[in-house]
């Protein structure tokens, strides 16, 4: 996925500098450009997959019945939150 995104970005790049006729740039500077374009476009990636991992907290809900419910599936639904389902404390009374 990553190399055929910034295939085509050498591709538009090489088109650009066709149609403007701007030749006075060697033509190597598109597969340079390919390697380093893969290169940090796979570390930004990287970065951001690192980080988001790191941004999940872990959620004990503690009780039972239909709100204890209720609050798993939200959490499970919405991963945006930033909070993940982790265990569930039930309460039993005596």
């Amino acid at each position: 996925m990553v190399a055929g995104a910034t295939g085509i970005q050498v591709l538009v790049l090489a088109a650009v500098s066709f149609f403007t006729e701007d030749l006075t740039f060697p033509r190597t500077i598109f597969p340079i450009f390919w390697v380093l374009d893969f290169a940090g476009v796979l570390g930004w990636r990287s970065l951001i997959k690192l980080s988001a991992s790191k941004c999940c907290r872990r959620a004990l809900i503690v009780g039972s019945g239909p709100l204890a419910e209720r609050l798993m599936s939200e959490l499970r639904r919405a991963p945006e939150i930033g909070l993940r389902w982790w265990g569930l404390s039930l309460i039993v009374s005596r």
